[in-house]
């Protein structure tokens, strides 16, 4: 093997200078390794330099730590075709690559070989599938049918119920409420006040903002305070706070900097977040209030999730019923965990905060997730609907996904890392098999 040569068509690859007859050239070689190990070096050498991007490491590492204890890359001239009888395919020449759940980056160059296998994969170097020994890969039966990913979208409603579309507006001061500009940049809408803060009137305006289904958005609250809204979420809060305590209220799943923030006698001021189930005006709607003074965490309170979560990143937070009672104090890394009509608040001390702030950093992220899990997210974040047919075996998905893919790219990842489950888009409905 001319290492040498791989060498340089490896980098030329990552680096985007490679022509097409030296991409069959590579193609060529890694289909010829057999299993080589020098080959393994090299594109393991060559993708540590080429420094891969987050959300390309992300699906990389989702593809290899859901695939089984070994998985067979096949050129998809030499695929079987599909039906029932796959047999032939283990005896295809291929590069078996021995990945595990547990394997250390730093330290394992298998792990780099493979994802720079990936990556070929991915950029079309050839037309190459991951198939498990015997299985093949189950094609899209819908290539035309893209659904994108969400996006920056949200709608504004002020206090005399008046609604701005915050997506289709330009940026610059939308509204002002009381002494208060609504003024907007980008993808963010922040609370400004026009005086000082002694001159302002009394008066309280209530605003909403509320993310459709496949939008997410930020918000600067007129404390400083900033908040991610996910999917299908929203958040009341008014223009300006009382002199008391600054109350908000949230539905769906929303991402907390709370500003450390004194009253004029120099204590500091209270932060409260309400968490309904959906209505902000039904009593009954408010599950859990959660009291904090300065510090990061995340709500999680969908209605069609079995538990409300507040996972603390840092600082320190309380989490009570409505009525004040069964109150918990959260330390940094702890979940607090609600079931609606419960009763009673739990405590997680070591919380997943890489699942948890997933959606923050662009990706999902799944541990050790059913089908039904997974499928909430999705039906979230790309505005789709979800149908079960028959009865699903117990399966479970782990690994990490960029939120940027169209949902076609993430069933398919679905359907290679749970060859017991079958997904099926149809226009904006996901169909799930056994």
């Amino acid at each position: 093997m001319p290492e040498e040569r791989i060498y340089l068509l490896a980098t030329r690859f990552f680096e985007g200078s490679i022509t097409e007859q030296e991409q069959h050239e590579l193609a060529g070689w890694i289909e010829q390794s057999d299993n080589d190990a020098a080959l393994a070096d090299l594109l393991a050498r060559a993708w540590e330099t080429y420094r891969p991007t987050a959300e390309l490491m992300a699906l990389a590492d989702t593809r290899l730590k859901g695939m089984p204890q070994k998985w067979y890359i096949v050129p998809a001239t030499q695929q079987p075709a599909a039906g029932p009888d796959t047999a032939g395919a283990a005896s295809v020449p291929v590069i078996a690559l021995p990945v595990t759940r547990n394997i250390s980056r730093k330290t394992n160059k298998w792990w780099w070989a493979a994802a720079a296998v990936l990556f070929l994969l991915l950029a079309g170097a050839a037309t190459w599938l991951f198939l498990p020994p015997g299985k093949s890969s189950e094609s899209p039966t819908a290539k035309n049918n893209i659904v994108p990913p969400g996006g920056n979208k949200a709608i504004l409603t002020l206090a005399d119920g008046s609604n701005i579309v915050l997506d289709s507006i330009g940026n610059g001061q939308l509204a002002a409420q009381g002494n208060v500009q609504i003024l907007k940049q980008g993808d963010m809408v922040s609370y400004v006040f026009k005086q000082d803060e002694d001159n302002l009137q009394s008066h309280l305006y209530f605003n909403t903002i509320a993310t459709p289904p496949g939008g997410e958005y930020r918000i600067v609250l007129p404390d400083g305070s900033k908040v991610w809204l996910n999917a299908a979420s929203s958040i009341r809060f008014p223009a300006r706070f009382a002199a008391h305590e600054r109350r908000v209220a949230v539905t769906g799943e929303c991402y907390f900097e709370v500003a450390a923030v004194n009253n004029r006698s120099g204590q500091k001021l209270p932060f409260i977040v309400s968490v309904h189930a959906g209505d902000y005006a039904a009593v009954e709607g408010n599950m859990a209030d959660i009291t904090v003074l300065g510090t990061q965490f995340n709500v999680n309170a969908y209605a069609n999730e079995p538990l409300v979560k507040a996972t603390l990143v840092e600082g320190r937070i309380r989490m009570a019923l409505p009525d004040n009672t069964d109150a918990v104090e959260l330390q940094p890394g702890a979940q607090a965990r609600l079931q609606p009509g419960a009763g009673k608040i739990t405590i997680d001390r070591n919380a997943d905060l890489e699942e948890v702030l997933a959606w923050r950093n662009g990706v999902f992220s799944f541990s050790n997730a059913d089908i039904p899990t997974v499928m909430r997210q999705l039906q979230r974040w790309y505005d789709v609907s979800v149908v079960y047919n028959g009865d699903l075996p117990d399966a479970r998905f782990e690994g990490t996904i960029p939120r940027n893919s169209n949902l076609e790219e993430v069933l398919d990842i679905i359907r290679q890392t749970n060859p017991n489950i079958h997904v099926k888009l149809e226009g904006r409905k996901i169909r799930v098999t056994p």
